[in-house]
């Protein structure tokens, strides 16, 4: 059913008619149900661009069950007319990363992709995903490399203090290893 129904930003509720064949199987019967009973009018009958709308827009406001849905669905059929503004707006970006979903509008949308039929918009959701990880992966990667490399100075540094490694100021540049079990020290020359 949402697919028939968009929810303006100022929250005004207008018919919209959808390609029958977008709409999964279980619901195009039920649809087709609604065209028998006069509830719904279809356009191109049999034909692979055939439209489905619901038949009048008084039924938005006086159909009770669909008022109710709508008022639960209200918030949802918003956020999906964002997300189709968004997916327009990176298809004419030709797909660039940086219009991809991130933070509180992926969230959002991988919390309601379970609602959302259509494919394109699923896709979009799914490469936004997959970006979204990627970066967090390569974020993980640099603070692991750069919180190794403070722990080795420190490391480095703490080790010099307690005269494990000692630093020969001589010009050769070599480390050598005391051989001594008792007494492991690093010494570096320069």
């Amino acid at each position: 059913m949402n697919h028939l129904i968009k929810v303006n930003s100022d929250e005004s509720i207008i018919k919209q008619s959808a390609n029958l064949h977008a709409i999964p199987l279980k619901q195009q019967e039920i649809a087709e149900q609604f065209v028998a009973k006069r509830l719904f009018v279809k356009d191109g009958d049999g034909s692979e661009v055939a439209t489905i709308e619901i038949a009048h827009e008084a039924l938005i406001s006086s159909w009770e069950r669909l008022v109710n849905w709508i008022e639960a669905e209200k918030e949802f059929l918003l956020f999906r007319n964002h997300l189709e503004l968004l997916y327009r707006e990176w298809r004419e970006s030709n797909e660039d990363e940086r219009a991809l979903l991130n933070g509180l509008q992926l969230e959002k949308a991988i919390e309601w992709q379970d609602k959302i039929e259509n494919k394109k918009l699923l896709n979009f959701i799914r490469k936004s995903n997959y970006k979204a990880k990627k970066n967090k992966f390569f974020k993980w990667i640099i603070g692991s490399i750069l919180f190794f490399s403070i722990v080795s100075i420190l490391l480095f540094f703490l080790l010099l203090k307690i005269g494990l490694i000692e630093i020969d100021t001589t010009p050769q540049a070599k480390i050598l290893l005391t051989p001594s079990k008792e007494e492991a020290k690093i010494i570096i020359y320069r």
